[in-house]
């Protein structure tokens, strides 16, 4: 059994067929995330595995030398990559712990005995991914990980019982980077871009503008007059407003985020994510006054 990933298929289709030729009863498995629609159906989904699924079928996949697919979620992915570079010591990245979590599922579900061979190609390295999915606290703000059990007494209460910040101003996508500050000029740093059906697009802080006004890209200087949407921020993190959401994993982001954003998400039929509604942030500044005062 032959095993890898589809991302533009060329690699997977090539191989296949030479393998083929040589012996006609290789079994090609091949690995396409959950929320790809590569060989999945119905609209694609956010998945967080990088360099396999995609959002269009490439022309270039032959999908007749597929023998089977296998479509790991991001938490089988990444939780099967720490355990590889735990055990085996390769450090690998993503999607070689999504094909090494297909390949043994796909040898179980087939039968494969001992005198079987399995031959798999882990594609990427760690380098990309130490502030991802190499991180504790990452891996716990995507709940792809459990917090530490630690014995405080907040630590398992729910995100409710916190004061949570409330008034972050909620600015459309199509506005400008002004009309951001603005809104951000009664005593907020946060602005939360929405488009127009209410949902969250991204944030912009005033720092983050300020950073790429006194940095200049490659495009030129920050424009005030932009749309804001272009100038969100890459990076931040967002939790639920639901009983999974605690006070221990709020801190827990806080040690690698300035604050945490709070959303209602919106699921569709299949359960999946569709959208999420900003409701407010958390701060370290509001946990610290809530552990304080609950000793």
């Amino acid at each position: 059994m032959f095993v890898m990933g589809t991302g533009t298929g060329g690699t997977v289709t090539g191989v296949a067929k030479r393998l083929k030729e040589h012996n006609p009863n290789c079994v090609i498995v091949t690995v396409d995330p959950k929320g790809s629609i590569i060989f999945g159906e119905g609209k694609p989904v956010l998945f967080f595995v990088e360099g396999i699924g995609g959002d269009f079928v490439p022309d270039v996949l032959d999908k007749s030398v597929i023998d089977k697919v296998v479509a790991p979620n991001d938490y089988q992915a990444f939780n099967m990559s720490r355990e590889i570079i735990k055990k085996e010591g390769l450090l690998c990245g993503g999607s070689s712990g999504a094909i090494t979590y297909s390949a043994i599922q796909a040898a179980k579900e087939l039968n494969f005995g001992p005198d079987k061979k399995v031959v798999l190609v882990l594609p990427d390295g760690i380098r990309n991914y130490m502030t991802k999915f190499v991180c504790d606290q990452w891996m716990e703000a995507h709940l792809f990980k459990k917090p530490p059990n630690r014995e405080f007494k907040w630590f398992n209460r729910s995100i409710s019982e916190l004061k949570v910040n409330l008034s972050v101003p909620t600015v459309k996508g199509d506005k400008s980077c002004m009309d951001a500050l603005l809104a951000m000029d009664h005593g907020n740093n946060v602005a939360f871009i929405v488009d127009d059906d209410g949902y969250l697009q991204g944030v912009v802080t005033k720092d983050s503008l300020r950073s790429e006004a006194t940095n200049p890209k490659s495009g030129g200087r920050l424009n005030f007059n932009n749309k804001v949407i272009k100038h969100v921020m890459k990076k931040y993190y967002k939790i639920a407003n639901n009983d999974k959401s605690t006070i221990g994993l709020a801190s827990r982001i806080l040690d690698i985020a300035p604050f945490v954003v709070i959303v209602e998400e919106k699921l569709n039929g299949n359960n999946n994510v569709t959208g999420a509604i900003p409701k407010g942030i958390i701060t370290p500044e509001i946990v610290m006054d809530y552990i304080i005062n609950n000793q």
